[in-house]
């Protein structure tokens, strides 16, 4: 059960819009949505589906959304060490323009951290617990 899923999950867009659910032969599958909860997205995998072992399914962040989320840390990060070297280094007075400098960098470094910290939680499906979380 657990291959096929995989495989389902895994494929392109065009092969997870013709899901049959008669072929997982499970009685909830035959009872589940198939479709989108949400429409939209990203244009690349955000996730993949990792297999430890036979009882475990993990979704964790792809490469993609890695680096997605590292961007936006990165800019910040950067945006942040000009505007101190700016004031430190450059002799620049501590103004709005400074502030507002740093100010920006300090909201794409704190949106890149907890984009990157939460979007990075691998979330898990542990079929001999019985459990699931993120």
């Amino acid at each position: 059960m657990w291959t096929k899923l995989v495989q389902m999950l895994g494929g392109t867009p065009d092969e997870r819009d013709m899901v049959d659910p008669t072929d997982l032969d499970d009685p909830v599958a035959m009872q589940t949505d198939w479709t989108p909860a949400k429409s939209g997205g990203t244009s690349f995998g955000t996730h993949k589906v990792v297999e430890p072992n036979s009882d475990r399914l993990e979704f964790q962040a792809g490469t993609g959304a890695k680096l997605f989320y590292l961007l936006f840390l990165v800019i910040g990060v950067v945006v942040l060490i000009v505007a101190l070297c700016k004031i430190s280094f450059g002799g620049a007075p501590v103004n709005w323009d400074t502030l507002g400098l740093m100010g920006f960098g300090l909201v794409f470094t704190i949106a890149g951290a907890c984009m990157l910290y939460f979007g990075t939680a691998p979330i898990v499906f542990d079929k001999r617990l019985g459990f699931f979380w993120k």
